[in-house]
């Protein structure tokens, strides 16, 4: 592809900006949902080359704030704000078991931060014995080759609580392996884990998480991940792999977390001790 001069690079920018703000501020004609004017009308409003709208478009289908759907034109995405993942609050029990309202305590933290921004969770969640992938046997320490893990995978949606009939968005795959001589025959094996999760199942048959290591990475996602999260190839993903140990040491939980990058924020904080 040739790459354009600093004049169209200068004015493809222009164009993707102008779209950007418009999307952001929720302006009419660029809200949640609606078709953006076809190529040839935003050239003309910005008195440009088709080529440069184009360009800027597809930046913005990059950025994920504009979906190109074929044969049917472009449209602003129906999610254009970030969910942040708060990677030290959301493992304390407080944030996962959140009373929200009706009787009913939060199933983790994904449900708390979702709810927080207004949004309503649904996952897709099924569990399985299986032979776990080399990364979460090693991190584990079971056995790759025998039947050694529980494995819950998940695909995760968004619904915009003031629109319930909307359709989800999907917003992650995660796939969490743990250990079967803990989590076989208990409630880890159920679909529905109760409040708090996994996390809060571990803790109470005694292997309470202490010890959180996260290591990330952002790649282009793999076909069946594209196709779960309604990803071109363009959009990068997060590939986050979670690992929590008790105050013994062990090794209880390892979980993929599959995030499209301009969907989330990943946020941390910590204590130092300045003695040290």
């Amino acid at each position: 592809m040739t790459e354009p001069t600093d004049s169209a690079a200068a004015e493809y920018r222009r164009v993707a900006d102008d779209i950007r703000s418009h999307i952001r501020a929720g302006d009419d004609g660029f809200t949640p949902g609606s078709r953006l004017q076809s190529l040839q009308k935003l050239a003309t409003h910005y008195g440009v080359p088709r080529s440069i709208v184009d360009r800027a478009v597809r930046s913005l289908v990059a950025e994920g704030l504009v979906v190109s759907e074929q044969g049917r034109g472009s449209f602003v995405s129906r999610f254009v704000r970030k969910i942040t993942r708060d990677g030290t609050s959301r493992y304390r029990r407080v944030a996962r078991e959140q009373d929200i309202g009706g009787g009913r305590q939060s199933r983790g933290a994904f449900e708390t931060e979702l709810r927080g921004m207004g949004l309503v969770p649904e996952s897709r969640v099924t569990v399985d014995r299986v032979q776990p992938t080399a990364v979460a046997a090693h991190a584990l320490a079971v056995d790759a080759d025998a039947i050694s893990a529980v494995l819950r995978s998940r695909v995760m949606y968004a619904v915009p609580q003031d629109d319930p009939s909307a359709r989800p968005i999907p917003v992650q795959v995660a796939d969490t392996f743990l250990p079967l001589d803990i989590a076989g025959d208990t409630q880890l094996e159920d679909i529905d884990t109760g409040p708090g999760g996994s996390i809060s199942r571990l803790a109470d048959l005694g292997f309470a998480q202490t010890h959180i290591e996260e290591t990330i990475n952002v790649r282009p996602p793999t076909a069946a991940e594209a196709q779960s999260l309604n990803l071109s190839d363009q959009q990068p993903v997060y590939e986050l792999l979670h690992v929590a140990r008790t105050e013994a040491g062990r090794a209880v939980e390892a979980t993929v977390h599959i995030m499209p990058v301009h969907l989330w924020t990943l946020r941390y904080d910590w204590a130092l001790d300045p003695t040290t």
